[in-house]
């Protein structure tokens, strides 16, 4: 069996789907669309959930680690606020519709989370020794994805109830 085919075999199976999902996603909001309000809050609530989780898993191992996450994750919602582009989004209250410009940046920050969780995954594999150091940067990756995710879902949800609040 080569190196290869040793490493590929030790790749969970849910890692496949996920990166086609999260590619398939991605390349789907290159292209403007027009959705229910639900729909645009999920991405925001599943990474911010997925972020959560890996941190009460590292949190268990390792309570110095939330310190990171929390510092990484403030970070990251300080930034967001600065850099999200909200006023972009059009809402239709009345059919409770959003619509949402085209744009690379969903695809290039979904590959960019799946890969750098993906390097972590391999590198905890490959180098146990090292393995305090990478939970913690395994917590700062979580903290940067859920602090974004955490403040695009509060910026989203303001911007629904002032174009609810301006119909009315």
């Amino acid at each position: 069996m080569t190196a290869l085919s040793m490493f590929l075999a030790r790749i969970p199976v849910w890692v496949l789907p996920l990166f086609v999902l999260l590619l398939w996603l991605g390349v789907r909001a290159r292209n403007a669309r027009s959705m229910p309000m639900s729909r645009v809050l999920i991405a925001p609530i599943a990474f911010l959930l997925w972020g959560m989780a890996r941190l009460i898993d590292r949190v268990a191992m390792q309570p110095s680690l939330l310190a990171v996450w929390c510092l990484f994750a403030a970070a990251a919602g300080l930034a967001a606020m600065r850099l999200a582009r909200v006023d972009r989004l059009a809402f239709d209250t009345d059919s409770r519709r959003v619509t949402v410009p085209g744009s690379n940046a969903p695809l290039i920050r979904y590959m960019a989370i799946f890969w750098a969780k993906f390097a972590i995954g391999v590198a905890t594999g490959l180098l146990p020794e090292h393995r305090a150091a990478l939970l913690a940067v395994d917590c700062a990756i979580s903290g940067l994805m859920s602090g974004h995710f955490a403040t695009n879902l509060v910026l989203i949800l303001r911007a629904w109830r002032s174009a609810l609040r301006s119909a009315a």
